[in-house]
């Protein structure tokens, strides 16, 4: 089971929403998962290791794009790019 902030899912899901709409969806439903308390800040996500890497893949071509052109975004592409850090460390637990 992989567990992630409720905030990174939520900007995971809105900077997936048009290249990914089901993987995207998918993120968005773990958003939805009761927390048991306030203490526990992460949530469990049911995904296989190929949607993280889509997500991983998906979140690098955001960051490229919002590097690229005359109408560069910096704040997506720092956003991207935060985002894929916390997929890449993403806590496993048993």
């Amino acid at each position: 089971m992989y567990y992630l902030p409720k905030s990174s899912l939520e900007l995971t899901f809105k900077l997936l929403r048009s290249a990914q709409p089901s993987l995207a969806l998918k993120v968005r439903n773990a958003t939805l998962y009761p927390l048991r308390d306030d203490t526990q800040p992460r949530i469990p996500i049911d995904m296989t290791e190929d949607e993280v890497f889509i997500i991983v893949n998906q979140l690098m071509s955001v960051e490229s794009q919002a590097r690229m052109g005359s109408k560069a975004d910096k704040g997506r592409q720092i956003l991207a790019s935060a985002l894929i850090a916390d997929w890449l460390t993403i806590d496993l637990h048993e």
